[in-house]
């Protein structure tokens, strides 16, 4: 061996994640899913969710291998089932009995945080890479702090929280998760959170004082249309007198409705788009780290077309959509590897065979959350 190359550190590798499906693979499964599940009357729902992560999973890809799914669709009909007796009686009530539907709601509350934990063990647990399972080990202790104590007190701060709260969340969720007997590491700050939630609140009243201005416009639009002046609009009769000022109001009302959903499109983006880098670029296991470059102005493009797409097809273009936005995101993240991650994946795979890790737990159910 060459001294000069002895204890060498080897360069950082950096792996991107993929997605190989297609739009039109995924409509086939979409489609026979639904109809499948109304048929059944939703009975077939749990193995439609098999079939799709199924899909979803085994065309993500990761330094050449894929992800899998193994979770079992009885599993889930039963967790269904469980959240489905908590909930759905609170559904029922609470336009003929409210009363009677105050128990019901308050006893979903209470099981949340247990819904919370054994919904991502449950997932976590069924998903694997390079045959590694992983994992999720959070207490229902941790789970009833953050669902329960620091939810409550979003009402009480009027939602001065709210970003403490999505901050203490991801931690929960991020932190707690395992990939063999390895632990992710989430070392994000909470002041971000509040920054990415301030900038979405700075758009959204750009967006809102853009859309009031666009609202004035097409008044005065179709004042002209009807030759009478804006106030005259007020009265219905008006318009209902004029074919041609009438025409123009409808246009103008579907302006007014697509823009005013367009507006929302950005602050929502721009959250997303924050937190999202946030959360992945402060995300590492065993020091490899996990990175996110999403940009907000393109998760508004892929947002409006996709919901274009979907009003104008009906529905249709659901699958196009889903796929559209998850290659984007997987485009976008990468893994950056320090050291030699093959060695990784066996030192993983030695440790998980050396403890033998359960996974027959009877209450591991997917609750749909």
């Amino acid at each position: 061996m060459d001294p000069s190359t002895a204890g060498a550190v080897k360069p950082a590798q950096t792996h991107q994640f993929e997605f190989t499906g297609s739009g039109g693979e995924y409509f086939r499964i979409w489609i026979v899913n639904l109809l499948l599940t109304l048929i059944t009357f939703g009975i077939y729902g749990a193995w439609a969710k098999v079939r799709r992560l199924r899909y979803f999973y085994g065309n993500t890809v990761l330094a050449g291998s894929s992800f899998e799914y193994h979770g079992e669709p009885k599993k889930i009909l039963k967790g269904r089932l469980i959240a489905g007796a908590l909930i759905l009686p609170y559904y029922l009530f609470q336009n003929t009995h409210p009363l009677w539907a105050l128990p019901f709601l308050v006893a979903f509350i209470i099981a949340l945080p247990f819904i919370v934990v054994k919904s991502r063990r449950f997932q976590m647990r069924m998903t694997s890479w390079r045959n590694i399972r992983f994992n999720f080990l959070g207490s229902y202790g941790q789970a009833i702090r953050i669902y329960i104590g620091l939810t409550a007190l979003i009402t009480v701060t009027l939602g001065i929280l709210f970003p403490y709260v999505q901050f203490a969340k991801q931690r929960f969720i991020i932190g707690e998760t395992r990939f063999g007997s390895s632990k992710f590491e989430f070392n994000a700050r909470p002041g971000r959170y509040y920054a990415a939630y301030f900038a979405a609140l700075g758009w959204f009243v750009v967006s809102l004082i853009a859309w009031i201005v666009l609202l004035a416009l097409l008044v005065v639009v179709i004042a002209l249309a009807a030759g009478v002046s804006a106030d005259a609009l007020q009265n219905p009769r008006v318009l209902l007198s004029n074919p041609s000022a009438m025409s123009v109001a409808v246009v103008a009302g579907i302006i007014a409705y697509a823009s005013f959903v367009a507006a929302f499109l950005v602050p929502a983006a721009v959250a997303s788009a924050r937190i999202t880098n946030e959360a992945f670029n402060h995300t590492s296991v065993e020091g490899h780290q996990l990175q996110s470059s999403l940009l907000a102005k393109q998760l508004v493009g892929i947002y409006l077309t996709n919901l274009l797409g979907v009003v104008f097809t009906l529905g249709l273009f659901s699958p196009w959509a889903k796929v559209r936005l998850l290659r984007y995101q997987l485009e976008h993240t990468t893994l950056t590897v320090h050291g030699n991650l093959d060695e990784f994946v066996a030192t993983e795979s030695a440790n998980v065979s050396a403890t033998g890790e359960e996974l027959g737990d009877f209450l591991d159910v997917d609750f749909g959350l």
